[in-house]
């Protein structure tokens, strides 16, 4: 009979953010290894869910909020609710705040879970075209790392 052997892993829970290779202002959000995303909720989605893609041709992108804030107190607007690993920003996100949950919990809410953060007064965001590109670049990283 074969001893059972127990290994433990302690992860640092923590809230930090990652910056996407060969950026400085766009930025995934994590806390410990878990990836957290913005939960923009279903208005506008359809219900339940579409009969095909081209269903979702018709829909207007979300507006997704831009993270305004400097490097140094970027963090401290971004506050556990509470409710397990569930994080409310405040006064950070412009046009509004925003509800952080982990990306495996998503359902059909909208998401967004990559954030540009911008330096006071320089509110740009990217366009979709450039947001999928740059998505593309670091997924092909990845399998090219692997």
């Amino acid at each position: 009979m074969a001893k059972r052997r127990r290994v433990e892993i302690q992860l640092p829970m923590k809230l930090h953010a990652e910056p996407l290779p060969g950026t400085t202002n766009i930025v995934a959000l994590l806390y410990g290894p878990i990836v957290l995303a913005g939960n923009l909720g279903t208005n506008g989605m359809p219900n339940p869910c579409t009969r095909d893609q081209l269903d979702l041709v018709k829909i207007s992108d979300p507006k997704v909020p831009v993270f305004v804030g400097d490097q140094k107190t970027f963090l401290k607007k971004i506050k556990p609710t509470g409710e397990p690993l569930v994080f409310q920003t405040k006064n950070l996100g412009q046009p509004n705040d925003v509800t952080l949950i982990p990306f495996y919990k998503a359902n059909y809410e909208t998401l967004f879970g990559l954030l540009e953060r911008c330096e006071r007064g320089g509110l740009e965001k990217p366009s979709r075209a450039k947001m999928r590109r740059r998505v593309d670049q670091l997924l092909q990283t990845a399998l090219n790392e692997n």
